[in-house]
């Protein structure tokens, strides 16, 4: 199964090649989606949940439906983008205003097309309204993992507004930031470069 999901992933580089980098700068948004899913799968063994590499996978996917949008429907993404930029929206509410849907479900469509299973299908599609999956939510809080992972790369050039964490994140994870958050950071950061490479190489 790992196998497998090593092919999936790096893969998936491949098929999103020719993104003008003034849309999205490729690099980071890599890096940012294996940080992303490195934090998720280790606050999910650190809860002690079971398939944490499908919090991996999911993690990594989780905003692949942009990619779909800037390749699909380049100008309208863009003015959606800039709309988000002025607005100080989070990208995926200046979407749904726009287009109706979100990154996220266009990501679920993919996945769907692509015959991936349903639990990561769901977890992609609703990771940022986790209540409204059917069976498979990604229950952990997606802010809270990303504003993680935008930690752990620390890039000062990157303009994605981003929504406030609720302060009660921690709580539900049954976490406790001045405990957990170094050793999750900690974990990740020995990881994340070894595993990036894997997948840059591919872009």
């Amino acid at each position: 199964e790992q196998l497998m999901q090593l092919v999936l992933e790096t893969s998936v580089i491949g098929q999103f090649k020719g993104i003008p980098k003034d849309m999205i700068n490729m690099k980071y948004f890599w890096r940012h989606s294996v940080a992303f899913g490195l934090v998720a799968r280790t606050i999910s063994e650190m809860n002690n949940e079971a398939d944490g590499e499908r919090y991996f996978v999911a993690g990594l996917l989780h905003d692949i439906g942009r990619l779909v949008m800037c390749l699909k429907i380049p100008d309208q993404f863009r003015i959606a983008m800039d709309s988000a930029r002025k607005s100080g929206d989070c990208y995926y509410k200046a979407e749904a205003k726009y287009f109706g849907f979100d990154h996220g479900g266009v990501g679920g469509a993919l996945l769907r097309s692509w015959n991936l299973p349903e639990r990561l299908q769901e977890s992609v599609a609703h990771h940022h309204n986790p209540s409204a999956a059917k069976n498979y939510a990604m229950k952990l809080s997606y802010f809270f993992t990303d504003h993680i992972s935008h930690e752990i790369i620390d890039n000062q050039d990157d303009e994605h507004p981003r929504c406030k964490i609720s302060p009660s994140a921690w709580k539900r994870l049954n976490l406790q930031e001045v405990t957990h958050k170094s050793i999750i950071k900690e974990k990740v950061y020995f990881q994340f470069e070894e595993v990036s490479q894997v997948f840059l190489q591919n872009t």
